[in-house]
């Protein structure tokens, strides 16, 4: 598989696209006349109600930068995964600012009495526009990426490969009923097999942790997209196996792979968030969680916490007789 070059413009052509900056990833990508979706986005507007979307689309002028609000969790898994894939993937899109810079110095000199870093500070700011694109860590961070690296190394299917491929790529397709450009960006795409694979820091790699994640977060989402979008490019999938690292130590990892049976709800939500997307598009319209509704609802507390209160007030009753 050769990718595309990206060169910048919109694109226009379906297929697997190299040198996409996360910038451009989280924007409309596309020709101004067109709309594209990512995993995140559309997951927002499902999970949570459009209202909530559309602060990230990237039409609303108001929206958060997401390459500023990405968690710290997100940036140091990538960090990772480059480390594990050796030193020359991760001098390439990362690097770690220095602790200290000199005051009153010309960049880049570093003659001058030493100060805690400052992002405000001229010599600072020209350091960082000096780093061509790379994504910057701080000195802070780099315990905790060596241990998430040691962590997956240990793992036997991560030491086998099951994340290497083509790294930072995008695949784009469109799809065919709403016309929206549906957008991906595996950790890696397998270059032998069909056999997807994604990192994913986590606070819990027990079984119950796992499976809350994958419905929680998503997650089987990002699986049916991608094997959607695989299959309108036409290239193998096989299966979608999410590897899950601890985000400290003793940054265990496991590696999961999920069922049929979850992709195919996955493929049901996709093409249902594309549906209403298409529709507050066109309406000009994103409700929040209650939707459009126009009279007021019953509300009621949960079972579980409905029988807890009914048991107490029974204890109570019963102790108030002896």
């Amino acid at each position: 598989m050769q990718p595309i070059v990206w060169d910048g413009k919109p694109i226009t052509q379906p297929g697997v696209y190299a040198k996409v900056d996360m910038e451009a990833y989280h924007g409309r990508l596309v020709a101004d006349d067109e709309e594209s979706a990512s995993r995140s986005f559309l997951w927002t507007l499902f999970n949570d109600s459009p209202a909530h979307a559309q602060l990230k689309h990237y039409s609303n002028e108001d929206r958060e930068d997401s390459t500023e609000t990405e968690s710290e969790a997100l940036l140091l898994g990538r960090a990772a995964h480059h480390m594990i894939l050796g030193e020359a993937h991760f001098s390439e899109s990362f690097v770690f600012h220095p602790e200290t810079y000199p005051e009153g110095a010309t960049y880049p000199s570093m003659i001058g009495a030493q100060k805690p870093w400052n992002w405000n500070a001229n010599w600072c700011k020209a350091w960082g526009r000096d780093q061509k694109g790379r994504e910057i860590l701080r000195p802070r961070h780099m315990d905790s990426i060596r241990g998430m690296a040691n962590g997956l190394y240990a793992n036997p299917l991560v030491r086998a490969g099951i994340l290497n491929g083509l790294i930072e790529t995008t695949m784009v397709a469109r799809d065919p009923r709403t016309g929206i450009w549906l957008k991906i960006r595996p950790d890696g795409i397998p270059t032998d097999s069909g056999d997807f694979s994604d990192l994913k820091t986590a606070a819990d790699v027990s079984d119950e942790g796992i499976e809350k994640a994958i419905g929680e977060t998503g997650i089987f989402l990002q699986g049916a997209m991608t094997r959607r979008v695989c299959n309108m490019l036409g290239i193998e999938f096989t299966s979608f196996s999410p590897v899950f690292v601890l985000k400290k130590a003793p940054f265990c990892a496991r590696v999961k792979t999920l069922t049929d049976g979850d992709l195919d709800l996955g493929d049901k939500v996709l093409d249902a968030s594309l549906e209403l997307y298409k529709r507050c598009l066109d309406r000009g319209v994103w409700p929040g969680p209650g939707g459009e509704q126009t009279d007021a609802e019953y509300a009621q507390m949960s079972v579980w916490k409905r029988k807890r209160i009914e048991d107490q007030l029974a204890l109570i009753e019963k102790d108030s007789r002896l």
